[in-house]
């Protein structure tokens, strides 16, 4: 029977409210502006795919 290796755990530390000023908004919005345009790239592709599928499927069913 292995051993499963035990993490340690970290204790979240609390900032001092002059660290937290120091946030990069800009930056901030950039990133969240680039995971929104990546998740609707990904909505379209699955979109895209049920779309190609139906139309697979409706096609095979005419056919037969």
């Amino acid at each position: 029977m292995s051993k499963s290796k035990k993490t340690k755990h970290t204790p979240a530390v609390r900032q001092p409210k002059a660290a937290l000023a120091r946030v990069d908004e800009k930056a901030l919005i950039t990133d969240l502006r680039s995971l929104i345009h990546a998740a609707g790239q990904r909505i379209a592709v699955v979109a895209n795919s049920t779309t190609t599928l139906w139309a697979t499927l409706i096609l095979c069913h005419s056919r037969s």
